[in-house]
Protein backbone atom coordinates (compact mmCIF):
# COMPACT_ATOMS: atom_id res chain seq x y z
CA UNK A 1 0.00 0.00 0.00
CA UNK A 2 1.41 3.29 -1.04
CA UNK A 3 1.11 5.38 2.11
CA UNK A 4 1.78 9.41 2.71
CA UNK A 5 1.87 10.44 6.20
CA UNK A 6 1.76 14.30 6.55
CA UNK A 7 2.18 16.67 9.96
CA UNK A 8 1.48 20.32 10.29
CA UNK A 9 2.17 23.20 12.50
CA UNK A 10 1.03 26.34 13.19
CA UNK A 11 2.13 29.45 14.52
CA UNK A 12 1.28 33.30 14.88
CA UNK A 13 3.34 36.48 14.92
CA UNK A 14 2.71 39.81 15.01
CA UNK A 15 4.45 42.18 12.31
CA UNK A 16 4.44 45.85 10.44
CA UNK A 17 5.42 45.87 6.73
CA UNK A 18 4.87 48.13 3.88
CA UNK A 19 4.40 46.81 0.15
CA UNK A 20 6.71 48.43 -2.41
CA UNK A 21 5.86 49.09 -6.01
CA UNK A 22 2.17 49.15 -4.91
CA UNK A 23 -0.66 51.81 -4.97
CA UNK A 24 -3.28 51.82 -1.98
CA UNK A 25 -3.34 50.82 1.18
CA UNK A 26 -1.26 48.35 1.27
CA UNK A 27 2.14 50.91 0.53
CA UNK A 28 1.14 52.68 3.95
CA UNK A 29 2.83 50.91 6.81
CA UNK A 30 0.34 48.80 8.40
CA UNK A 31 0.61 45.63 10.69
CA UNK A 32 -0.85 42.23 10.80
CA UNK A 33 -1.52 38.77 12.98
CA UNK A 34 0.74 36.54 10.48
CA UNK A 35 -0.62 33.16 10.81
CA UNK A 36 1.66 30.47 9.47
CA UNK A 37 0.96 26.66 8.73
CA UNK A 38 3.83 24.67 7.33
CA UNK A 39 3.40 20.80 6.33
CA UNK A 40 6.28 18.02 6.34
CA UNK A 41 5.46 14.76 4.67
CA UNK A 42 7.34 11.13 4.94
CA UNK A 43 6.88 7.76 3.87
CA UNK A 44 7.14 6.08 6.38
CA UNK A 45 7.02 6.70 9.99
CA UNK A 46 9.96 6.74 12.60
CA UNK A 47 10.72 3.72 15.33
CA UNK A 48 7.75 5.85 17.65
CA UNK A 49 5.11 5.93 14.92
CA UNK A 50 5.92 9.68 14.03
CA UNK A 51 6.77 11.70 11.10
CA UNK A 52 9.24 13.76 13.31
CA UNK A 53 9.03 15.13 16.60
CA UNK A 54 6.30 17.64 16.28
CA UNK A 55 8.04 19.98 19.27
CA UNK A 56 11.40 20.20 17.34
CA UNK A 57 8.81 21.06 14.04
CA UNK A 58 7.23 23.38 15.83
CA UNK A 59 10.32 24.99 17.88
CA UNK A 60 12.21 25.13 14.33
CA UNK A 61 9.43 27.21 12.62
CA UNK A 62 9.13 29.47 16.31
CA UNK A 63 12.60 30.22 15.92
CA UNK A 64 12.36 31.52 12.05
CA UNK A 65 9.25 33.80 13.68
CA UNK A 66 10.94 35.02 16.41
CA UNK A 67 13.39 36.89 14.44
CA UNK A 68 10.39 38.80 13.21
CA UNK A 69 7.64 38.97 15.97
CA UNK A 70 6.84 42.86 16.66
CA UNK A 71 9.28 44.54 14.14
CA UNK A 72 8.67 46.06 10.79
CA UNK A 73 9.58 43.61 8.05
CA UNK A 74 11.19 46.34 5.95
CA UNK A 75 13.82 46.60 7.78
CA UNK A 76 14.76 43.17 8.00
CA UNK A 77 16.55 41.20 5.83
CA UNK A 78 15.67 39.79 2.75
CA UNK A 79 12.82 42.41 2.96
CA UNK A 80 14.50 45.25 3.35
CA UNK A 81 15.70 45.26 0.23
CA UNK A 82 16.06 41.95 -1.92
CA UNK A 83 12.46 40.84 -1.37
CA UNK A 84 9.32 42.84 -0.97
CA UNK A 85 7.20 41.46 2.28
CA UNK A 86 4.62 40.16 0.27
CA UNK A 87 2.58 36.62 1.90
CA UNK A 88 4.03 35.00 -0.75
CA UNK A 89 7.80 36.25 -0.04
CA UNK A 90 7.55 35.51 3.62
CA UNK A 91 6.12 31.95 2.77
CA UNK A 92 9.18 31.63 0.59
CA UNK A 93 11.57 32.86 3.21
CA UNK A 94 10.21 30.71 5.77
CA UNK A 95 10.73 27.62 3.16
CA UNK A 96 13.90 28.40 2.39
CA UNK A 97 14.98 28.61 6.20
CA UNK A 98 12.90 25.22 6.98
CA UNK A 99 14.27 23.27 3.58
CA UNK A 100 17.94 23.16 5.06
CA UNK A 101 17.14 22.81 8.55
CA UNK A 102 14.86 20.45 9.21
CA UNK A 103 14.29 18.57 12.81
CA UNK A 104 15.93 14.79 11.32
CA UNK A 105 13.43 11.78 12.24
CA UNK A 106 14.23 9.09 14.39
CA UNK A 107 13.80 6.23 11.26
CA UNK A 108 15.50 6.15 7.77
CA UNK A 109 12.20 7.74 6.27
CA UNK A 110 13.19 10.99 4.70
CA UNK A 111 11.32 14.12 5.78
CA UNK A 112 10.39 16.53 2.98
CA UNK A 113 9.17 19.71 3.71
CA UNK A 114 6.14 20.20 1.07
CA UNK A 115 3.95 23.12 1.94
CA UNK A 116 4.30 26.60 3.41
CA UNK A 117 1.19 28.95 4.46
CA UNK A 118 1.17 32.24 5.19
CA UNK A 119 -2.18 34.33 5.86
CA UNK A 120 -2.35 37.89 6.31
CA UNK A 121 -5.99 38.63 6.72
CA UNK A 122 -8.93 35.38 7.26
CA UNK A 123 -9.93 35.98 3.63
CA UNK A 124 -6.72 35.33 1.85
CA UNK A 125 -3.91 32.97 2.03
CA UNK A 126 -0.36 32.60 0.21
CA UNK A 127 1.26 29.02 -0.48
CA UNK A 128 4.13 27.79 -1.06
CA UNK A 129 4.76 24.11 -2.40
CA UNK A 130 7.76 22.57 -2.49
CA UNK A 131 8.06 20.49 -6.07
CA UNK A 132 9.70 17.01 -5.00
CA UNK A 133 12.14 16.13 -7.45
Amino acid sequence: MDVNHRIEVRDVFSAAHHLRGVEGPCARNHGHNWRIRVAVEAEALDSNGMVVDILALASRLRTILDQWEHRDLNEIPPFDAERNPTAENVALTIAEALRDDLPRPAGDAPLRLVEVRVGEIDSATAVCRIQVP
